[in-house]
């Protein structure tokens, strides 16, 4: 009987070995679902904060701790993901609407249209008017 009983449970902890193997490579580590879950956010946020702690505090972490998470998973810091996803909203706007530059750095809740010409100039290289300017904007 005892000969019987270890067999039964050789061969229950073999189930268990081989399935803990299986789910592994696919399963995703805590900080890959972090990561995923702070560009969801991003993306689908209408209008995108521009400081890491909104984000964080979303996600009820530090912000030290996704950006170090961000940078592990991606290889670029979180503030790298939030200029990028904020530069192609801006983008967009300067390209594809006849809102004035005002109109939409108010839309994009810049404090001033001063910065958000700063803004712009860091991030695209130009000012917002140069670059409609490059594509041939005309209003």
């Amino acid at each position: 009987m005892t000969t019987f009983m270890r067999a039964i449970i050789y061969e229950l902890l073999a189930d268990l070995d081989h399935n803990t193997i299986e789910t592994t490579p696919t399963s995703m580590k805590q900080g890959d679902i972090l990561f995923k879950k702070f560009i969801e956010i991003l993306a689908n946020s209408e209008i995108k904060q521009r400081n890491l702690s909104h984000y964080a505090d979303r996600l009820f972490v530090t912000s030290k701790y996704l950006s170090t998470v961000s940078k592990k998973v991606s290889g670029r810091t979180a503030m790298d993901w939030i200029n990028e996803y904020v530069t192609d909203d801006i983008q967009h706007f300067l390209t594809h609407t006849d809102k004035s530059i005002k109109e939409i750095s108010e839309y994009l809740e810049f404090t001033n249209i001063s910065f958000f010409g700063k803004y712009v100039k860091a991030h695209l290289g130009c000012s917002p008017k140069e670059f409609r300017k490059q594509l041939g904007y005309k209003k």
